[in-house]
């Protein structure tokens, strides 16, 4: 790191740098600092042309502050002021370091336990809670609720633990937050009630409540149409959606997690003039990285996949198409599988049309390995079909020549399975003959 780029540290050894300290962070507060991204993983703020390194104007301020003069409400908007300057990551680092130092390594202890399954983190014996000041505690719940409005998924969990810290010290703010949310919500964004349906939105701990108490459509339109208001207001990416109604239905694809979520998209689907706004709903909610915290661990689902779904198995499936692959696109290709079922889905109702093989390319492409198609070397047996996937193949090339075999091998494993990659030969055989050379173009090494 270039030696003219000023740390936190330096103010230890050099305390006249303090003031150049304190300058910037009073001028990242009033939103007239002068904040330069240097590249992916460094920003700066010029103060009489020194650089300092962003987050290091949060750590100085939080140093001098435990030593000082504990101002929360100052010092939270000093971090909201630096995170819309930067990003989440630049805050989260220096306020994480100062809540393990401060409030963790002062009062609690880790039992011994295995590195991997670690017991949580325990009070110390005897702690004395004199030297403790309830806003740091404040400052603690602040970083815990940003963890869960801007961090990733798994963050999470850091935020309950640092909840669980504030409470065991006997702090009433987790539970306030649990009740109330942050009150940073407008009060008819926080919630929504009228002779249909209840909707209610927790921000702090990233849980939205609907409930039916009818089925018609105008009951759907003012949930979707609050839903989409509230993920718009700055919402975390991912949270626990939990719906109760009256229609206990299920889109059509076979091992879809069958959660409350699933129902609200699958029932409103229904309703053909709903559907601009579950695309609506879908755009707001999609985000890499970002997941129902209510569907189950080991089965995994991006905020929006159902929206998507009910769209694309829908009677006009052929507009949410650019959705769709905007969707596929987002997929977490590591953890989450649901969309390979979603467009199996898809092309067995529609067979191994133009748009269904090009969804089938995106969908390969964002998914550990999709798993073979039920039906889908029939549906691929056809002069229309064959015309697509040479098509497809072709722009796969094209785009992109690095990846092309491989994302080619993908989806004839997707349409013949394990016989398509490791025995072309066979498939060609069974072909019927007029259309064997066709087969032969398709399936690589044949």
């Amino acid at each position: 790191m270039p030696r003219d780029l000023l740390l936190h540290d330096d103010t230890l050894t050099d305390p006249g740098l303090r003031p150049l300290f304190a300058e910037a962070g009073q001028q990242v507060r009033e939103g007239t600092a002068q904040v330069v991204q240097v590249d992916a993983s460094r920003y700066v703020v010029v103060v009489d042309g020194r650089s300092i390194l962003a987050g290091d104007v949060l750590a100085h301020a939080l140093a001098r502050a435990t030593a000082e003069d504990f101002d929360v409400e100052a010092l939270v908007a000093l971090s909201e002021r630096l995170r819309v300057a930067t990003a989440w990551w630049v805050v989260a680092e220096p306020a994480r370091r100062w809540v393990e130092t401060v409030v963790r390594d002062q009062f609690f202890v880790r039992p011994p336990g295995d590195e991997w399954d670690a017991p949580p983190w325990a009070l110390r014996a005897g702690v004395d809670r004199a030297h403790l000041d309830d806003a740091w505690l404040r400052y603690a719940c602040w970083l815990a609720v940003g963890y869960r409005r801007f961090g990733a998924s798994y963050e999470s969990l850091t935020a309950d633990e640092i909840f669980r810290w504030a409470t065991l010290l006997g702090s009433t703010e987790p539970a306030r937050l649990k009740k109330h949310g942050t009150g940073t919500l407008p009060a008819d964004v926080a919630g929504y009630r009228d002779a249909h349906v209840t909707c209610t939105a927790n921000d702090a701990f990233a849980t939205i409540r609907i409930t039916m108490r009818t089925a018609t459509p105008e009951a759907y339109r003012a949930a979707l149409t609050w839903l989409v208001r509230l993920l718009r207001t700055g919402f975390p990416h991912s949270y626990a959606l939990d719906f109760r109604g009256l229609e206990k239905v299920y889109l059509p694809v076979r091992g879809l997690p069958r959660k409350g979520v699933h129902q609200l998209f699958a029932a409103a689907a229904a309703h053909p003039d709903l559907r601009p706004l579950i695309a609506d709903y879908a755009r707001a909610a999609m985000r890499e990285d970002a997941w129902y915290e209510n569907v189950d661990e080991e089965d995994p689902a991006m905020p929006g996949t159902f929206a998507v779904g009910a769209l694309l198995l829908g009677d006009d499936h052929q507009q949410h198409l650019a959705l769709a692959h905007a969707y596929l696109a987002l997929c977490d290709d590591e953890h989450q599988a649901v969309h390979g079922r979603l467009v199996s889905a898809y092309v067995q109702r529609h067979g191994l049309t133009p748009d269904a093989v090009a969804l089938l390319v995106t969908c390969v492409q964002h998914i550990q390995e999709l798993a073979p198609i039920t039906g889908a070397p029939a549906l691929a047996g056809t002069p229309e079909a064959l015309t697509a996937l040479a098509a497809a193949r072709a722009r796969v090339a094209a785009d992109d020549p690095d990846l092309a075999d491989w994302t080619w091998q993908h989806v004839v494993h997707a349409i013949w399975g394990r016989t398509g990659t490791h025995e072309p030969e066979k498939v060609v055989r069974r072909a019927p003959a007029d259309l064997r050379d066709a087969y032969r173009a398709l399936l690589p090494d044949a």
